[in-house]
């Protein structure tokens, strides 16, 4: 059964327009957070001390040569790094997976009517330990079957594609069984999920020119439109695995 993947993006914006929701203040709130540990990683690490080094030194060479032409990342090198730095920098590393992926509880409850509370977004730390390595089994399957072969990472992508969904849906399966839950309602379907994540890649280039130039500001409308429209497809999906429905009025399957 193929669900309607152009009907859960319309009712993705319909949770977003409810005011009860408050979908684009959550988003800001995320949006900052992840900002502002962002620009705390980048200063204690040394990149943007590198950073600024290598631009000056390629806009050197372009002045002195004419030309464009590529420069060795190692030309310049990084900067001393002291070891508090380097646990901080760790600690924020942290604080933003488990940031990001507690904002799948918000976007399960509001996908859900529930009515989620702004504190929501804050849902994943309250499973700390679980959800850190939910992001880190996550993050390492995809990036090594991407490192080994382009293909199997897209697929362990498509494949987990759900799992933080399924976790805040029912945490006590922990990580490894909200990773075999999403395997799943995935199994068979993985061409639904790239054409479902392919449809959002316009904006996803549009977040990424604005960022180039400014701050990604778009980036506040794009979480909440991507985030809801993966919750309804996980319940939808779980709708059909299970043969069960979890909406109260409408219908995401057909």
């Amino acid at each position: 059964m193929e669900i309607d993947l152009v009907q859960l993006k319309l009712n993705a914006k319909d949770a977003i327009k409810k005011k009860e929701n408050r979908a684009i203040l959550a988003s800001i709130a995320v949006f900052l957070l992840l900002y502002a540990l962002t620009w705390l990683l980048i200063r204690l690490s040394g990149y943007s001390e590198w950073y600024s080094g290598y631009s000056n030194f390629v806009v050197k060479a372009f002045k002195t040569t004419g030309t464009m032409q590529p420069v060795p990342y190692d030309v310049v090198a990084w900067p001393k790094v002291g070891t508090a730095a380097i646990i901080l920098c760790v600690v924020i590393y942290v604080l933003r997976m488990v940031l990001s992926g507690g904002y799948s509880s918000w976007c399960l409850k509001a996908a859900r009517g529930e009515t989620p509370h702004i504190k929501c977004i804050f849902d994943g730390f309250s499973y700390f330990g679980q959800v850190l390595l939910l992001s880190i089994l996550k993050g390492i399957i995809v990036a090594v079957g991407l490192c080994v072969f382009i293909v199997p990472g897209i697929y362990f992508a498509c494949r987990y594609s759900l799992a933080f969904y399924a976790f805040f849906d029912d945490p006590r399966a922990g990580a490894i069984g909200a990773m075999r839950r999403s395997a799943q309602l995935t199994k068979g379907h993985k061409f639904e999920v790239i054409k479902l994540t392919l449809s959002f890649i316009l904006w996803f280039l549009a977040a990424e020119i604005i960022a180039s130039f400014t701050i990604s500001l778009l980036d506040v409308w794009v979480r909440p439109y991507y985030g809801l429209t993966y919750a309804y497809y996980y319940d939808a999906a779980v709708s059909r695995t299970d043969g069960t429905s979890m909406y109260n009025d409408n219908e995401e399957t057909k």
